[in-house]
């Protein structure tokens, strides 16, 4: 798992599933720009697992910057400039397509993974922007927009507010194509949500966890997050039990999984039937864990 500090330094850092081994990927103050030094606020991190590369985005005075480098720190590029404080706030992967969306308050934007073949997919002043997430299988993005979540397909097309009343202050989404639910986070009443994708069944899943930044397991139907108010990383089931620390880190920020590609959506099936089919998912990542235990045996 990846994520970003935003006070010590800040740094980008890295650890196993279960907290251990933790180590930097970027130390304090190393993703400063000279000319004058200029350190950035760190505001989202994510990982393109096929390519062991870790993205992030960063707030500095002059513009926000996407950037990226290898999973140990070297070949560090960056990607995308865009002008202003806060002109960016969060981005999300396509792996299939290869592309990237990120969210801006004029609008969504997306390019290749390498910053080419920039497009405009929603050119609208959204209001104060924060996270976004999307479900690619069932072509829709979704995404904080002051306080409520809302999505828009793709192309821009069907822009529509699915819950109005999103908490005090939400901010990281993410979005479970498996379980067809929108999951967010809120820092003014600390909480985690989750919802339908058509905004149905809100439903309070974590309390007491001020979190700016939150990560799906969609394989092993796990939750993970820093704790911004405390110095705890945590993990949980997609229901809200079962919440365990695995880990420490001071002022998390953004957070990010290397889970492999992405799972498949469940079709537009009964509510049991995306359970069985579900089952079968997690039942194939377990088999996947035990083959290399075998060979070795």
């Amino acid at each position: 798992m990846f994520w970003g500090d935003g006070l010590s330094g800040p740094a980008i850092h890295s650890a196993a599933w279960d907290g251990s081994n933790p180590q930097y990927v970027h130390p304090p103050d190393s993703l400063s720009y000279p000319d004058p030094p200029e350190a950035p606020w760190l505001e989202s991190v994510v990982v393109n697992p096929l390519a062991e590369k870790v993205y992030w985005l960063g707030w500095y005075d002059s513009g926000a910057r996407i950037e990226r480098s290898n999973f140990d720190g070297s070949d560090r590029e960056l990607i995308h400039y865009i002008a202003g404080w806060a002109a960016a706030t969060d981005f999300v992967f396509d792996l299939d397509t290869q592309r990237m969306y990120w969210i801006a308050q004029s609008g969504i934007f997306s390019s290749d993974l390498d910053g080419g073949d920039i497009q405009t997919i929603l050119a609208s002043t959204l209001g104060e922007t924060r996270g976004i997430g999307a479900s690619f299988d069932h072509g829709w993005l979704f995404f904080v927009s002051d306080y409520a979540i809302k999505k828009c397909r793709i192309d821009g097309s069907g822009l529509q507010t699915i819950v109005m009343n999103a908490g005090d202050y939400p901010y990281a989404l993410e979005v479970d194509p498996i379980l067809q639910r929108v999951f967010w986070t809120s820092i003014g009443d600390n909480r985690i949500f989750s919802a339908n994708l058509d905004g149905s069944d809100v439903q309070t899943l974590v309390t007491n966890t001020m979190s700016c930044g939150l990560a799906l397991d969609t394989i092993r139907f796990k939750m993970y997050w820093g704790e911004f108010s405390s110095t705890k990383i945590r993990r949980a089931n997609l229901d809200g039990t079962f919440v365990q620390d695995v880990g420490v880190a001071y002022a998390p920020i953004g957070f990010a999984l290397d889970i492999g590609t992405r799972a498949p959506a469940v079709p537009d099936v009964s509510p049991r039937g995306r359970f069985v089919v579900s089952m079968l998912l997690a039942l194939m990542g377990v088999v996947a864990i035990l083959r290399p235990m075998r060979r070795g045996a």
